[in-house]
Order: C-alpha cells, then sequence, then structure tokens
C-alpha cells in the first residue's frame, strides 16, 4: 500500500477534472445553449473562461442572456444538451474520459476497505449521470452535489459533510481536487489534499505546492 494511504480511512473525490476531463462536455453543451440566444463562443474560449465556475457564475457572466432565459431554464438547457451528449457515446468511449488507472485504483480502494466519497459542484443529475454511464455508481458510500449543500467550493461545508457522515477525521482523510476553489475547499478541511492535473505529463507530476499539497497528473497508479 502507498505510503499516503497507510493511515487513510477516507478517499474523496472531486468529479469533474479530477476522475475524468468532462470539461469539454460542459463546454461544448454551454456553447449550444450561449449560440441559441446569439452568444458565439468557441470551446476553446468557453473552457479558458469558465473551468472551475458553477453554471449559476456562468450565467451571471452574461447579463444579456437575463432577459431571454432564467437561471434555471439555463442550467436546464445545458444539462439536457449533456445528458445528450452522454448518451450518444459508447461506455468505452466515456470511460476513455477518465484518469488514466482511475477504475483500478477506485477497486483497490474498495478492496482495502478504504471509504469512498464523492463531492461535486455540479448537480445531481450530471454526477449520477456520468457515474452510471462509467458503471461505478455503487462504488461510492456516499456523494454529495451543489443540489444537497448550502455553502459550495470554496467553502469547506461539503467536504466537512463527507467526513462527518463517514465518520472519518480530516487526518484520516485524503482529497483530490483540481480546480482553484475546490482546492480552496478541501485544504479548509485539514486532510491531506492532491491536486490532479490531466495536463501534466509523468515527468511532471508530484509537484509540491505547499506542505498540505501535492500536484500530480492526471494518473492515479503510482497510488497503488
Amino acid at each position: 500500500m502507498n505510503e499516503n494511504l497507510k493511515t487513510a480511512k477516507l478517499v474523496i473525490f472531486d468529479m469533474d477534472g479530477t476522475i475524468l476531463d468532462s470539461e469539454p462536455l460542459h463546454a461544448r453543451a454551454i456553447q449550444s445553449v450561449f449560440k441559441e440566444f446569439g452568444i458565439e463562443m468557441s470551446v476553446t474560449e468557453i473552457m479558458n473562461r469558465y473551468v472551475g465556475w458553477g453554471d449559476n457564475n456562468v450565467y451571471k457572466d452574461k447579463p444579456e442572456l437575463h432577459p431571454k432565459i432564467s437561471r434555471s431554464e439555463f442550467i436546464g438547457k445545458k444539462d439536457k444538451i449533456i445528458e445528450e451528449l452522454v448518451g450518444e457515446m459508447t461506455e468505452t468511449d466515456f470511460k476513455s474520459l477518465f484518469a488514466k488507472d482511475f477504475f483500478k485504483f477506485l477497486d483497490y480502494l474498495n478492496e482495502s476497505e478504504i471509504k469512498t466519497s464523492l463531492v461535486s459542484a455540479s448537480e445531481r443529475m450530471t454526477v449520477d449521470l456520468f457515474l452510471k454511464k462509467a458503471g461505478i455508481f455503487d462504488k461510492f458510500e456516499f456523494s454529495l452535489t451543489r443540489d444537497e449543500v448550502f455553502k459550495t467550493k470554496p467553502s469547506p461545508g461539503c467536504y466537512l459533510e463527507a467526513m462527518r457522515f463517514l465518520e472519518a477525521k480530516s487526518s484520516e482523510t485524503i482529497i483530490f481536487e483540481d480546480s482553484h476553489h475546490g482546492v480552496l475547499s478541501a485544504l479548509g478541511t485539514g486532510a491531506k489534499v492532491f491536486t490532479m492535473d490531466f495536463s501534466l505529463n509523468d515527468k511532471q507530476a508530484f509537484q509540491s505546492v505547499e506542505n498540505q499539497q501535492l500536484q500530480t497528473n492526471g494518473n492515479y497508479s503510482w497510488l497503488f
């Protein structure tokens, strides 16, 4: 067992950008809704501006949308498009979006009786859709989405709630995150934090960001 896991009783994962590179799916969905209401942005432009933003903040950022569509309607349209995009993918193609060896790592944690949880700023519909499509819905003992929390990231409350529910102390918990707000949320719990970055190659992995945080690439094989 990896040294980092020897004292771990709970491992918590963020979803988007941490266990799978889903940002292009979100960007394509946002682009489609924008286009319907006369806003032209490329997928690259949307990803550069909005990665790590919640849908509420994306909507706020485009006041020209407000007279034409409500926030809930905007999110509903975006969710519907994501559902269609994922529905068109085969399970194999969808699984290819996930980090290398994530599925093996998740099985390893389950077999080692280390509790697993998912805490995401995405809505429940999207989280359940992605987990079911990948066939891992039942591999997490607890999941929390923005639909169930009052304070989202960067507040540590969502991660602390998962730790409370699964009866784990911060010293017994490892959190995997990718976004700035998510990392702030995770660090606020006092748990050990790993920052995943799909853009890093193997030689760039394991950069020390600060005492509590280690930056690694989108590869989980080094942990088991």
